[in-house]
């Protein structure tokens, strides 16, 4: 299908004096501002040529009731898939609108928000912000820990593939990040704590990093899950 030329105002403003004042026609005025005859003769035809348009293109697959519908389903199992995702909300679109919608949810623009915020704040209103995030890698080969996988869904040599990747042989990383530098690494090897243990750690971990170089004073910035920020929205 082809698609429509945008126009400029300047553009809209000499194709209305072309046609209101010389009286031209449609493949005239085309030929005389080298635009496509079909762009020049729909908007010959609106009655007010210079009014912008609300929005260009098609409609959009998801209202925003369909979209609510995934960000509620997401946050009620967090570990579904995009394809099926869309099969369990009953959505008439595609696995990959699906996914650019979850690109798009309100949670990962306030990480970004949050970010940008204090890319452009002096040096000295740092001090008091420490950054903590953790991942976790998962080693598996024939030769111990030459591989890892970032990427779940793609196809996995069967030279490297074992079953125990889930369990014990994962390792954790939680580390914390400031002004001062890198405060602290802290590595889980084996079978992930418990949440509750895994939280008392990270409550320590913060207290250990405030002490170096804060004194005491830091707003710590769990950017992960919800339930972390059950935990620490009273440590400050």
């Amino acid at each position: 299908m082809v698609r429509g030329v945008a126009l400029s105002m300047a553009e809209k403003r000499e194709i209305k004096k072309l046609k209101e004042e010389n009286h031209l026609s449609p493949a005239e005025i085309a030929l005389a501002v080298h635009r496509p005859y079909e762009t020049v003769r729909k908007l010959c035809l609106r009655e007010d040529m210079l009014t912008e348009p609300k929005k260009r293109g098609r409609k959009a697959k998801l209202n925003l009731r369909d979209r609510r519908r995934i960000k509620y389903q997401v946050r009620k199992t967090r570990k579904i898939s995009v394809r099926n995702l869309t099969t369990v909300t009953s959505l008439d679109c595609s696995p990959s609108t699906t996914l650019r919608t979850m690109k798009a949810m309100n949670m990962r623009k306030k990480r970004i928000n949050y970010a940008e915020e204090y890319l452009t704040k002096e040096p000295e209103d740092l001090q008091p912000i420490i950054f903590s995030d953790e991942k976790k890698f998962r080693f598996n080969g024939p030769d111990g820990w030459a591989y890892y996988w970032i990427q779940l869904g793609d196809e996995k040599d069967e030279v490297i593939y074992s079953k125990d990747y889930g369990k014990f042989k994962g390792v954790m990383v939680h580390a914390t990040i400031s002004k001062e530098g890198l405060l602290t690494v802290l590595l889980y090897n084996g079978v992930f704590p418990e949440p509750q243990l895994f939280h008392d750690d990270l409550r320590s971990i913060l207290h250990d990093s405030s002490q170096n170089g804060h004194s005491g004073q830091i707003t710590p910035n769990i950017n992960d899950s919800s339930t972390f920020l059950s935990q620490f929205i009273q440590f400050n």
